[in-house]
């Protein structure tokens, strides 16, 4: 970007910018003199420039000498209570609240603009500007000022108070008067009178006080925690009022804080809020249907929007109980009773936005007490109608619902054929649909994985048509994955397919001509530069190898027989690397800890050095490593569109993924390969009496490295077989 700009930029920003402020300055002055009229728009879009001003040196020098007269009479008024607020608050209360909400969050409206103003000016230009600020906001507050001015005074004082929290000369003050034990108190006893103020903008801003004390003060925390019930009933009290998606946070805050103290109404307070999201999404189900009938684009933002928003808010407060409760079953248990309804009504009814909300409620639910009762098997069949119909396009959501179907309802899929026909069916459809993409295509793969993983043992008719279907569909596949991800998850079917079931799985591939084929590509992958780059890549690989050392003479295909011998040096091969690939694992799993244990909180930068020159920051550089990338994204598209590009030369790292569980996971792959090892002798016996000069051949081209890796991977197994034994 600044090679292909800079010096138009640079030009730009040195002769006509300014040119540019010095007119919008003129017409600010105009307009805080009352002597001409700027539409909401257009002070939007002066604020916005000023905010871009407040970084390059040539137009700072012009900015600022007005930061205080633009801070008292443009920014000031924007933030103060006026008429339309008031009138807004007496006749609308929720409207009111609704509306000071979006007047922060839009993107399109003078209180957002000048929020941000404010934001650009203590981060870029603290020096200069971010004490002024200060003392104009601390005026204010210690005049006898009517109560509209100490309204905007203070709501500058919210939007700056991350800052104030990092400047050196302010820091000190703010922490000593807030974090002062007889001041937290009265604040807190405020507070909590506030929430039964008759006024409901004041209940609601209370509730969201309340939750930010609970959240950064321990103290509160405790002085709370007696009270928890009755400010759980006023959130949702509240909530049921306004239908406001912003309180739907702080009855997540609560919940998470108060764990132990609302365990025993888990479920009562699950039912009141499965309550509460029943009604929202009825509601937006009825105004969806009056949408189709009489097209309102402001009916259908402002009502539907509305609606569905809180109800994903609910969905969300639902799913931070479940996770509190996690290590209480029985409980949880019945939270999953009242919770199954919602998620029925939702999906029976295609409610699609809430979709994602919806299963994440079922993977959380399955997963945590690992089991499916028999109400959740109807949302199994609901899933497979909608993907079938309607929702084809959800399959990244539904995969964590459908694996833990698959892993923790085996033995119900196992009786019933038509479940088997529907996962496979799933499987297929990923796979040959044009509507869906790669990324469906590995989701797909990934649920023939786990088919393939949690159904060994039960091989009957129906899952032998399975097998065949995996592995014909598969193999189809070998030639089209572009990318490495896909072509990964693609091969890892074929090779669960080997070890689900050596024997019919190789017959299968030897029916169709392609078996070579696939122990190419897998011999291929297990020789090449990190083309198994997981843990469960390499285990996978070894037990699948394992289980073909096992097999008899006789089921190996002719074709495959001469190259039978190497499965050994690929087994060592995946063993000289699953050391390493174990320890980045674990790294990644400590660092992750760690992040969860951090707060994550968004630091706000100052800049408190000499402030003359051009402001060269995070968001600078950001905006640099956007260009730069969708320079690089039309460099490839220009040469795919010209049949340059190789595809293979961008595929995209393939990261372990922590949250995943296999069967595998349990599986020492060193016992495994000792035991496939003893087993191998009565096939290679006979081989060699068959193939004499080539099984010669075969066991001395072990080289001296492959010899010591058999060693280590044997003397591993005896120190693992001797650990889980004294376990």
């Amino acid at each position: 970007m600044q090679e292909q700009y800079g010096a138009f930029a640079q030009h730009f920003v040195t002769h006509f910018a300014p040119e540019i402020l010095r007119t919008y300055l003129n017409q600010v002055e105009l307009f805080v003199t009352n002597q001409t009229w700027l539409s909401k728009k257009c002070q939007y879009q002066i604020f916005q420039f000023f905010t871009e001003c407040i970084k390059p040196k040539s137009t700072w020098v012009l900015l600022k000498p007005s930061i205080e007269r633009l801070t008292s009479s443009f920014v000031f008024p924007q933030l103060s209570f006026n008429e339309t607020k008031k009138t807004s608050w007496e006749n609308d209360p929720v409207d009111y609240i609704r509306m000071a909400v979006d007047e922060y969050e839009s993107f399109a409206t003078p209180v957002s603009a000048a929020t941000t103003f404010l934001f650009s000016l203590a981060s870029n230009r603290t020096k200069s500007s971010f004490m002024p600020i200060l003392g104009f906001i601390n005026t204010v507050l210690r005049s006898n000022s009517a109560p509209p001015q100490r309204f905007g005074a203070l709501n500058m004082t919210a939007a700056l108070a991350p800052w104030m929290m990092r400047h050196p000369d302010v820091k000190g003050n703010v922490e000593a008067f807030v974090l002062h034990e007889e001041h937290l108190n009265a604040k807190l006893r405020a507070v909590a009178a506030a929430l039964d103020d008759p006024e409901l903008p004041v209940r609601v801003n209370a509730a969201l006080a309340i939750t930010e004390l609970v959240t950064v003060h321990e103290s509160v925390r405790t002085a709370v925690g007696p009270q928890v019930g009755k400010v759980i009933q006023d959130l949702l009290k509240l909530t049921d009022e306004t239908d406001l998606d912003i309180l739907n946070r702080s009855m997540e805050v609560m919940v998470d804080a108060f764990q132990t103290e609302l365990l025993p109404v888990a479920a009562q307070l699950t039912q009141r809020l499965c309550d509460s999201y029943l009604r929202l999404a009825k509601e937006a189900l009825a105004q969806e249907g009056n949408d189709s009938e009489h097209i309102n684009l402001d009916s259908i933002n402002d009502v539907d929007d509305d609606k569905t928003f809180t109800a994903m808010g609910v969905a969300k407060t639902i799913s931070t109980i479940i996770s509190s409760i996690e290590n209480s079953v029985d409980i949880l248990a019945q939270v999953q009773e009242v919770v199954i309804p919602i998620i029925l009504f939702t999906l029976e009814n295609k409610l699609l936005d809430l979709f994602d909300n919806m299963y994440e409620l079922v993977d959380s639910l399955t997963f945590k007490l690992r089991s499916i009762s028999p109400n959740m098997w109807p949302i199994f069949e609901q899933t497979y109608k909608l993907f079938k119909s309607d929702a084809i396009d959800f399959l990244d959501e539904m995969l964590p619902s459908l694996d833990n179907f698959v892993s923790y309802g085996g033995e119900v899929i196992k009786s019933r054929p038509d479940y088997i026909h529907m996962l496979v069916d799933i499987y297929t459809t990923s796979i040959s649909s044009d509507q869906l993409g790669e990324n469906d295509r590995v989701n797909g793969s990934k649920l023939a994985e786990s088919i393939l993983l949690n159904l060994r043992g039960s091989v009957d008719d129906t899952t032998a048509q399975a097998l065949q279907v995996f592995i014909s569909t598969a193999l189809s596949q070998l030639d089209k994955t572009q990318t490495a991800s896909l072509r990964l998850a693609n091969l890892e079917v074929l090779v669960n397919a080997v070890l689900y079931n050596p024997s019919a799985a190789l017959h299968i591939m030897e029916s169709s001509g392609k078996a070579r084929t696939f122990f190419d590509r897998w011999f291929a992958a297990i020789n090449g530069d990190d083309l198994l780059p997981r843990v469960h890549d390499k285990k996978l690989s070894i037990l699948a190898l394992c289980s073909l050392l096992e097999m008899t003479q006789a089921a190996v295909p002719q074709s495959l027989q001469s190259g039978w011998p190497g499965i050994l040096g690929g087994i060592l091969t995946i063993f000289k690397d699953l050391p390493k690939a174990i320890a980045s694992r674990k790294v990644l799993e400590e660092s992750l800890e760690v992040s969860d244990d951090d707060e994550l909180v968004e630091e706000k930068i100052l800049n408190l050095n000499e402030e003359e020159e051009d402001v060269w920051d995070e968001d600078s550089a950001y905006l640099e490593l956007l260009a730069n990338e969708g320079a690089r994204l039309r460099e490839k598209q220009e040469k795919a569109a010209d049949g340059e590009y190789d595809s293979e030369s961008e595929d995209e790292e393939i990261e372990e993924e922590l949250g995943y569980i296999s069967p595998l996971d349990n599986v020492d792959p060193y016992v495994s390969f000792k035991q496939a090892l003893t087993s191998m002798s009565t096939y290679f016996q006979a081989f060699q009496m068959q193939n004499g000069s080539d099984y010669q051949a075969a066991t001395t081209a072990l080289t001296v490295e492959q010899q010591t890796l058999l060693m280590e991977a044997m003397n591993t197994a005896e120190l693992n077989s001797a650990a889980h034994t004294q376990a």
